[in-house]
């Protein structure tokens, strides 16, 4: 495995690197026992600590119980790399064909009479046929 931990977004770090530089390294883990212990093939980890696959809501799940850590760390750790990459690649091209929403004027629906009951949960429920 590569020790060069560099992405190819310098304004962004993969949620991976900070896995393997402020978890994996400070507390002496290694990749091949954080995958035993949260039940994952080494090859997830590999892939995760190299920057080439993303932490899904499984993997956070499973590092946030291991490390005790909220799975919302993992997911927004993601979501912000993901972002900064998009940003820094192919946003203004796509963000240019998009037509932002513009309000029209149009005949508003008509208000409910207050004598009609409102709908109630249970009126949405499913339930398994017989």
């Amino acid at each position: 495995m590569s020790e060069n931990h560099t992405t190819p977004h310098p304004s962004c770090i993969h949620p991976g690197i900070l896995l393997l530089e402020e978890f994996l390294k400070p507390l002496g883990i290694s990749q091949n026992r954080l995958a035993r212990d949260i039940d994952v093939p080494v090859s997830r980890i590999a892939a995760i600590v190299a920057g080439q696959r993303a932490i899904t809501a499984d993997t956070a799940m499973r590092l946030s119980a291991y490390f005790d850590t909220k799975p919302e760390l993992w997911m927004k750790l993601q979501a912000a790399y993901e972002i900064a990459v998009l940003r820094d690649s192919d946003w203004p091209r796509i963000e240019a064909r998009i037509r932002p929403y513009e309000p029209v004027d149009e005949p508003q629906p008509r208000e409910q009479s207050s004598d009609a009951p409102m709908p109630h949960v249970d009126d949405f429920r499913v339930t398994a046929a017989s």
